[in-house]
């Protein structure tokens, strides 16, 4: 992103049209970068209520893991520190829940070097199949990594409302209808 900022601030120059037209562009990327960050806030995040989980869930977690961190390495080997952190593998703040589903042991290095990335489903792919070779028996490998994220809404319950008299057509007041269709 850097090298075609400079790329285009040197074709710009090399136009000889002045700095009048640098600021123009730098205008009008921040205007859109204010853009973007207005259409995402129409958008809220649900986030779960719970940021951590107990200690009793992050030591059953850290146990599950080996005590090691579970990131990736090349060639498809974990990582060899010691599990430090707990870490929401889809992020918290992106509406990953807090569950032992969403959760992963990561050393230091590679929770703050991960950040709030969401991670591919191919990440996610990787992560399950590491996971059964390391886990206990009893344990499921599954990542829930996209709960939260996409809020779950039921139907609403429907609306009873009574029937008008219908003045010996039927039945009057004391029958009540859902409701939607007839």
């Amino acid at each position: 992103m850097v090298d075609q900022v400079t790329h285009l601030a040197k074709t710009v120059l090399s136009l000889n049209l002045g700095w009048y037209w640098i600021a123009v562009v730098l205008v009008v990327l921040l205007g859109l970068a204010k853009l973007i960050r207005m259409v995402r806030s129409l958008f809220p995040v649900h986030k779960d209520p719970l940021r951590m989980l107990g200690a009793a869930e992050r030591q059953r977690s850290f146990t599950r893991a080996g005590n090691r961190c579970e990131d990736k390495r090349p060639f498809w080997f974990r990582c060899n520190g010691p599990a430090q952190h707990g870490d929401h593998i889809y992020p918290w703040s992106c509406g990953g829940a807090t569950s032992l589903a969403n959760f992963q042991a990561l050393c230091a290095h590679h929770n703050t070097s991960k950040g709030a990335t969401i991670p591919s489903k191919f990440y996610i792919w990787r992560l399950e199949r590491r996971r059964r070779r390391y886990f206990p028996p009893n344990e499921s490998v599954k990542v829930n990594w996209h709960i939260g994220a996409i809020p779950v809404r039921s139907p609403p319950p429907p609306v009873v409302r009574p029937v008008t008299p219908t003045h010996g057509r039927g039945r009057g007041v004391e029958r009540l209808q859902p409701r939607g269709r007839r």
